[in-house]
């Protein structure tokens, strides 16, 4: 209990910033210590569960029109993403906490996460389609497309969590995404999976989550009578 009270009291101190400045090191230390508490680990994301409204604030202030708004900013949520992928693997319950955070500007944390999707595949898509046309990208367009195929990636794959967590939140995900299939979200993992397996970049585990979520994706699709 002293851990989980230290963890909160440092991401509250964050999420009352309000001048977009960089987070502190010691939400970096603190977002770090959740990835691995809850990384396959139940009782860590039963651990984390109170402390999932804080870090989603983290999320928000660190995004602006869809993107990540510094380097800083990219490191932050990637690490909040994947706590939050974590524990919407393990339980439904987290899920639903997600669900029902509040997001200033949104209707919904869910129409942030598509959102979130949605800037960044189409920023990856016009990327690929630069890259065929002249055969080469700089050195920053290639960072911004790959940090762009991430965050499209580990939106998808919290979608998909919250999607396989209840038919309640399939259905307005498929809202959200003007959608009656899940093809869009399917599209970007294969993508990252290929990519991050040419470079080695995947462990066991994180390969083992994206194919049990694409396969739920494409299963959810079939049954729907796709």
């Amino acid at each position: 209990h002293k851990l989980l009270d230290c963890m909160k009291s440092i991401l509250q101190s964050s999420t009352r910033k309000d001048d977009g400045s960089d987070e502190s090191s010691f939400v970096f230390g603190v977002l770090r210590i959740l990835v691995n508490l809850t990384n396959n680990q139940e009782a860590g994301c039963e651990l984390a569960k109170p402390l999932l409204p804080l870090i989603f604030q983290i999320l928000t202030r660190n995004i602006t029109d869809g993107k990540a708004r510094s380097s800083s900013a990219f490191d932050a949520v990637t690490l909040v993403l994947g706590i939050m992928i974590n524990c919407c693997e393990q339980n439904g319950e987290s899920c639903k906490i997600l669900y029902d955070c509040k997001c200033k500007g949104y209707s919904s944390a869910i129409r942030f996460i598509v959102d979130l999707f949605e800037t960044n595949a189409e920023l990856w898509t016009a990327s690929r389609g630069s890259h065929k046309e002249t055969g080469s990208l700089g050195k920053d367009k290639q960072a911004r497309a790959l940090e762009s195929q991430a965050l499209a990636s580990y939106a998808a794959m919290v979608l998909g969590f919250w999607a396989r967590s209840s038919n309640r939140m399939m259905s307005t995900i498929r809202k959200e995404l003007h959608s009656s299939d899940f093809g869009k979200l399917t599209l970007v993992l294969k993508d990252f999976i290929i990519l991050q397996c040419r470079a080695n970049m995947l462990t066991e585990d994180s390969l083992k989550s994206l194919v049990t979520i694409v396969d739920f994706l494409k299963k959810a699709d079939t049954a729907g009578g796709k």
